[in-house]
């Protein structure tokens, strides 16, 4: 059963690798090259990221949700465009869907609903923190962890690092849900 369990959260979790690891470099890419004109790129753009969120939510990739989060932690994007994204995507529901034959029509009804729910509160959100500014401090990841990533010649390793931290975060985390679940029911 452990075994069963560990390999399936492994296959499942490898999946998401990719997608930290660009993620992550791209944040890199952007506080070492391009944080000053990326900042105001997108404070400029800034009412067509929970647009964009809650369209490429629905589309299923895994990951995209966790890379949000790095890119909202390191201030890339508005609260309101990570929440688009978080109740746009579809990663979980598409399959368990599919599963049980759900009619296609109540499948894109469904995808369109999540998109534009996640837009509208996207919008909402980003409309009333411009009226009301919140102090959010910008997360730098490697003066968070420590690890003095800063201090190296490229990205790549940064990034690898911190993505293979996140990735046993997870792994570990989906791990225990997975035996809690599996043990409990």
């Amino acid at each position: 059963m452990l075994f069963d369990i560990a390999f399936d959260v492994l296959k499942d979790n490898i999946k998401i690798l990719p997608f930290l690891f660009l993620a992550y470099l791209l944040i890199e890419w952007l506080e070492r090259h391009a944080e000053e004109h990326s900042v105001e790129l997108v404070s400029r753009h800034r009412a067509l990221g929970p647009v964009a969120g809650g369209v490429l939510g629905v589309i299923p990739q895994c990951g995209f949700s966790a890379a949000t989060s790095n890119l909202y932690a390191g201030q890339l994007i508005s609260r309101g465009t990570l929440l688009a994204v978080f109740l746009s995507t579809s990663d979980e529901m598409l399959p368990i869907m599919a599963a049980s034959a759900a009619p296609a029509g109540l499948i894109v009804k469904i995808l369109v609903y999540k998109m534009l729910c996640g837009i509208a509160i996207g919008l909402i959100v980003d409309a009333f923190e411009r009226r009301h500014p919140a102090n959010r401090p910008k997360v730098d990841l490697c003066e968070q962890e420590g690890c003095h990533c800063e201090e190296e010649e490229g990205i790549i390793r940064p990034a690898f690092f911190h993505s293979v931290k996140i990735f046993l975060f997870l792994l570990f985390t989906t791990f225990l849900v997975s035996l809690a679940v599996e043990t409990v029911g």
